[in-house]
C-alpha cells in the first residue's frame, strides 16, 4: 500500500478523479495541492520512472537551493544528454503550469520557459529511464543486477 509510505515521509497523495482528462490534469491537480499546502516548489516525476539515486536527488536539491530564483524556475536532471525526472519546479514554474491553456502539455510549458530551466548533469541513468512496457521494465531490472 502506497498511502502509509507517502504519509510517513511527510508527503501527500492525490487521486485524479477524472483521469480521462489526461496526464497534464493530474500534474495540475497535484500542483494546486502543493500551493494550497503553502509550498513554493515541488519535485515532479512520472509514475513510469524508476527511483533516482539519493545522490542525484541531493544534487538537484542543492542546485535548486543555490540557483537564482528570478533566473531559474526549474532544475532538470540530465544523463548523457537526455533530460529526465524527477525535476524541481519553483513557484513560478508551478504557476506557469497552472496558467497554461486547456489542452496544453507539461512539455509545452517547459519549452515556452526554456530559458528559465537549469539542466544539471547527473551520473544516474535512472533519471532518463522510461518504463512504459513490461518488456522495458524487465530489461531495466536485468541492467540493475550486479555484474
Amino acid at each position: 500500500m502506497l498511502r502509509p509510505i507517502v504519509y510517513q515521509n511527510a508527503g501527500y497523495l492525490m487521486i485524479n478523479r477524472r483521469p480521462a482528462e489526461g496526464q497534464f490534469s493530474s500534474l495540475r491537480l497535484g500542483l494546486r495541492k502543493v500551493l494550497h499546502r503553502g509550498r513554493d516548489s515541488a519535485f515532479i516525476t512520472l509514475v513510469d520512472r524508476p527511483a533516482p539515486s539519493v545522490e542525484a536527488l541531493k544534487l538537484l536539491r542543492e542546485s535548486f537551493l543555490h540557483s537564482r530564483p528570478e533566473q531559474t524556475w526549474a532544475v532538470v536532471p540530465e544523463f548523457k544528454g537526455k533530460h529526465g525526472h524527477p525535476y524541481i519546479a519553483s513557484r513560478e514554474m508551478i504557476e506557469a503550469f497552472l496558467r497554461a491553456p486547456q489542452g496544453s502539455t507539461a512539455r509545452d510549458v517547459e519549452h515556452a520557459n526554456q530559458s528559465k530551466i537549469l539542466y544539471v548533469p547527473v551520473a544516474d541513468p535512472n533519471i532518463a529511464a522510461n518504463l512504459n512496457t513490461l518488456e522495458e521494465y524487465e530489461n531495466w531490472k536485468l541492467e540493475q543486477e550486479p555484474k
